[in-house]
Order: structure tokens, then sequence, then C-alpha cells
């Protein structure tokens, strides 16, 4: 896990400030390299290879390259010297074959590299968008860094927002994978790729392309889950992996146990302020005995959830992947304090497997069956009972919000669900996955990556694995979706790793938090002060609509949290608007130099 950041023309003044911003990402060394009008920088923490490794590097024809990410194979692309990192062997495969290099790659990554032969810097991330890189680019320059606050604090004045990804957010509490809320940042796409060249005439782009694991892959999926476990469970410093006691989390640790890599902890997030309803202690507890791992129970107060938000805001750029970010953020916390440098998760598991409720209402749906929800889904299932479209009753959370946004709001925000919903035709439960792959789980990836790399963590997700997730992601629905759960699938191919306890668990359901509890107590004077500004006002929010509908009682509590989240952004933002841009400081500085 490191920090990358990468200039290109005007914007290379501002590489020193970037890498600062990034800084947190690679606590083991920070420096940049410049090459005529490029400079790469990297912000390291040291996984494979020792300090003559640290980043940028510069390979054996003169491209020098900086990843934030893991070849896992690297040994597939080059003999690695003494001292060297994965990169290093994967940089000779850089400069032979470009980017096509990093079809074979197995792991995440979010690389730039500039060809001095030919003027060029290319910025690459892989497939499922695991690891993160934010792009700024005009005529006069390009900037690019592992987070966007960076990004955003150097457009200064010019941080308007981005109307577009507004209405995405608005209907789905999840950015599009593509635009940050502020405009001229943007996130490098899952698997794009993005040529940048220094001309006379100013920075011209070329043709964007794509990336796209083509490597081998096993013979079988399952096969595919326990190399994907024997690659990335080794790592020579201390590691975790974050356990509900649910089926992703704990067959992830079982395939690492069965590598012969078990964690060396586990952790457990529990609310002090809530009932045992909501308690997956034991549960968590339950699966790590089994697996003799020993668990850190974590408390998540309320207090500690609302301190968190403006930090996990400005890592995010946005609000994104609803409250869980708040505990990811109190987790991340609690593993740096026992000295943890690698987290596992099991993140993925619900995209690429069948994992949440919906996907088995709509599979009956599809199969025209009754729907029979699981306990406390019943709300659920009526409303997709009863709906015209299904598939927007299950995605679009926007609903819930119509009757407290102004006309022009709505309109926009409906526009954005027909623009992201996949068209009609295929089956509802293809659809929703298709949606889900594509936009919700980068959000939630970027919870995990910006939480855990906040306290200078690397974030490793197995169950991402490119050659094992090519052939999940390839399962024909009616497999993934037999009748009854769909979570048998991944349960069957974890088979003897899976952990006993978890294998007859049958009441999972997420990580839920306890948000009305929070609203009616701890979280009720800040809410309320939040909304009772004008912040919302800046998204198409009527004048005083949330306030008054908070105070009524008439918000559910995931509605609520979105629109305080909303609120402390719009502040941020505020604050960003009030500074001077990067380039009106640089402007100065060269003036007061000339006097």
């Amino acid at each position: 896990m490191c920090g990358v950041v990468a200039t290109l023309g005007a914007a290379a003044a501002g590489a020193a400030r970037l890498l600062a911003g990034v800084a947190h990402r690679g606590p083991d060394a920070s420096r940049l390299a410049t090459d005529g009008p490029c400079t790469l920088g990297a912000a390291r923490l040291r996984m494979v290879g020792d300090a003559r490794s640290d980043q940028p590097l510069r390979g054996p024809r003169g491209v020098l390259a900086a990843m934030n990410g893991e070849a896992f194979n690297h040994a597939d692309f080059a003999p690695t010297a003494d001292g060297g990192s994965d990169l290093s062997a994967l940089l000779v495969a850089l400069e032979r074959d470009g980017a096509a290099a990093l079809d074979r790659v197995r792991g995440p990554f979010a690389v730039a590299w500039w060809d001095p032969a030919a003027s060029e810097l290319v910025l690459a991330r892989d497939p499922w968008g695991v690891r993160p890189l934010y792009v700024s680019a005009d005529a006069r320059g390009v900037a690019a860094a592992s987070e966007p606050w960076p990004l955003f604090e150097a457009s200064g004045a010019a941080a308007r927002l981005d109307e577009a990804a507004l209405a995405h957010l608005l209907a789905f509490q999840f950015p599009p994978p593509d635009r940050t809320l502020l405009r001229g940042v943007r996130p490098l796409a899952p698997g794009a790729v993005r040529r940048f060249r220094a001309t006379a005439a100013g920075i011209v782009e070329a043709a964007a392309g794509r990336t796209a694991y083509a490597g081998p892959s096993e013979a079988d999926l399952a096969a595919a889950l326990r190399s994907a476990a024997r690659l990335q469970g080794p790592a020579t410093r201390r590691t975790a992996i974050f356990l509900s006691g649910g089926l992703d989390s704990s067959a992830v640790l079982g395939l690492l146990r069965e590598a012969g890599c078990a964690p060396d902890l586990a952790f457990v997030g529990w609310f002090p302020e809530a009932g045992a309803g909501l308690d997956e202690r034991p549960h968590a507890r339950a699966v790590a005995a089994a697996c003799r791992v020993p668990l850190v129970e974590v408390p998540i107060r309320a207090v500690d959830a609302l301190e968190a938000l403006p930090g996990v805001l400005r890592a995010l750029g946005g609000p994104t992947a609803g409250p869980g970010s708040l505990s990811a953020a109190v987790l991340a916390r609690a593993a740096r304090d026992h000295g943890v440098d690698v987290v596992f998760t099991g993140q993925g598991g619900d995209e690429l497997y069948g994992g949440y409720e919906r996907h088995r209402l709509l599979a009956a749906l599809d199969r025209g069956e009754p729907l029979a929800p699981a306990s406390g889904y019943e709300p659920l299932a009526a409303a997709l009972a009863a709906a015209p479209d299904p598939l927007r009753a299950a995605l679009v959370r926007g609903d819930a919000l119509r009757a407290l946004l102004e006309p022009a709001a709505v309109v926009a925000m409906d526009a954005a669900v027909e623009r992201a919903l996949p068209p009609a035709g295929p089956a509802l439960v293809e659809r929703a996955l298709a949606f889900e792959r594509a936009v919700l789980l980068p959000g939630l990836l970027a919870v995990d990556d910006r939480t855990l790399a906040a306290r200078g963590i690397e974030g490793r997700v197995p169950l991402l694995d490119p050659a094992a997730a090519r052939l999940a992601a390839s399962t024909p629905w009616t497999e993934t979706f037999p009748a009854g759960s769909p979570r048998r699938r991944l349960a069957g191919l974890a088979g003897a790793a899976l952990p006993e306890p978890a294998a007859r668990r049958r009441d999972k359901m997420g990580f839920p938090m306890p948000l009305g509890a929070w609203f009616r107590g701890p979280w009720r004077d800040a809410a309320y002060d939040l909304l009772a500004g004008d912040a919302l006002t800046a998204f198409g929010f009527r004048r005083g609509a949330a306030r008054a509908a908070f105070a009524a009682g008439a918000l559910d509590p995931r509605t609520a949290w979105f629109l305080i989240a909303l609120a402390r952004f719009e502040s941020l933002a505020a604050e960003l608007r009030a500074r001077p841009s990067a380039s009106a400081r640089g402007a100065r500085t060269s003036r007061a130099a000339a006097v």
C-alpha cells in the first residue's frame, strides 16, 4: 500500500504538496523524482523489498514508475534482485509491453509511469478498482493522486459541485465510479488506462484504454480461491482480519488458515449503546476460536463515530457507502494501535456470490416464485412485490428524498437513475449485479482503502483476486442463485476451509449500526445543528425541509445519516472555496520572488 502522485506540465509545481497529502499511505519512505516535464512521487509502505526499491523506480530503458498495490505474482514477470520489490519486476514488463503487461498482474494496482522516449505519462488502475487514483487534467497540466482531497485543495476557489455526480449520489447514496462531487477532479475509472503526452502546444490526451485480467486461470473457482489465499496470505509484517462471523470474512479467514498463513489477529466491532440484536461478537468469537486466532473486540460508540465523520469525508471525497465507513474508521484505528500493517477483509463476496437478501428476492421474481423474505426483510419484499420496477425499488435510495428536494433536483435525480441502471432485458438479478459491481463495489472498496490507509495499513481483498473474480463473475446466475440461499455457492467453494460456526449460521444481516438510537440520543443535537443551516440548499434541497422532517421524526435513520454527511461535506467544501487555489498561491509566490 502506497500513496502515488504524478504531475505533468504546469501542475509540476504542486507535486510536493500532493505527496504530503498522501504521506499517511506510506509511512516508511517518501520521495519525488522528476524527468523533464513529469514528476512522480510515492509514499511507500514496504511490503516487498527493502529501501533499495523505494519508489519511484527507473527501469533499464529509462521508464520511471510508481505503483500503489501489489503484483502478488511478480515472480512471473522477472527475477527479483536482492532488495527488489514487485514493481521492480513488473517494470521490466511495462517497458517491454506497455499497459498490456498489466493484464497479467494478479493483484490490485494503481500505477503511474513516465516514458521519456514518447514524452508520455500513463495512468492505469486494476479492473475492480481496489486501488484508487484521482486525476485533474486540462490542456496546461495533469495532476494525479491516490486520494481526492489533495487535488481538491489544489483547486481551491475552483472547487465547485459536479451536478451530474450529485444527481447520481442523491439517487444511490454512492457516487458514480468516474466522478467526484467536485468538478475537475475525477477518479480513474476501474480498469481504465489514460495517456497524456507533453507537446509544444500543451498537454494532449491520447486514446483511452482498458485493463482486464487475461492471465491464466485455475482449473476451477475453488482452486483459484485457494491460490489467491496462498498468494496474498504471506506478509513480512503483522496481519489481521476484520471478522464479523458472517460467510465472507469467515471464508477468507478459513482459506488463509488452510494456506498456512492465518492472520495474527481478528477484529470485530460492537456497539455498547445498542442491544444484543446488533452484537456480532458471539459469532466472531466462535469463528475466531475455531481458527485459533486471537479476537480483539472494539467498542464503537456514538461519539467515536461522529468524531470520525470529517476525516472520513475528506478521505472519500464525500459521503458514500453508508454509515459503515465510520465503523471502519474506528476499527482501523484499533488495528493500528495493535501494530497491524495488513488487514484482510471479505469485500467483494456479496457482489460476486450473491450475498444480499435483495439478490435472493430478485432471483425469486425472475423465476416467478412467491417471495419468502428472511426475518427483518419483510418491508423490502413487500416493496419489490408492489413495485412496477423492482430493480429501481431494490437499488434507488433517493426516492426517500423526493419530498425534500427542489423540483429541478428531482428531475436531475430521475435522469441519473435512467442513465445508471442497466437497460431492461436480462434477468433482474443479473442487472442488479452488473450495477453493483460497476458502482457500489468501487464505493465500498474506497471505504476499505481510505480508512485503512489513513492509519498506514494495507488492505487486502482475496475474494477479488483477478483469476478468482473473473471466474466468479462469469458464472451464470442460475448457478450463483440456486433455489434457497444464494450463499451456498461460496460456502461450497470454501468447503472444509469454512469454519464450522459460519457454515451453520443463518441470521447474518450485514453490519447494522444503532443509528436510530444514536439519532434519538447522542447524535440528536449535532444532527439538528447540521440540518438547521443552509448547507443542504447547495445540493438542491428545499430550505428547512430536512430540518423539519428530522425534528418531526419523519426521516429513517439511514436517510438522516446521509443528510448530515452531506451537510458536513458542504462545510468542508466551503473551507476549500475560501482558500486561494494552488495556482494562485504559486503566482503570488512568483511575484514576490520577482520583487
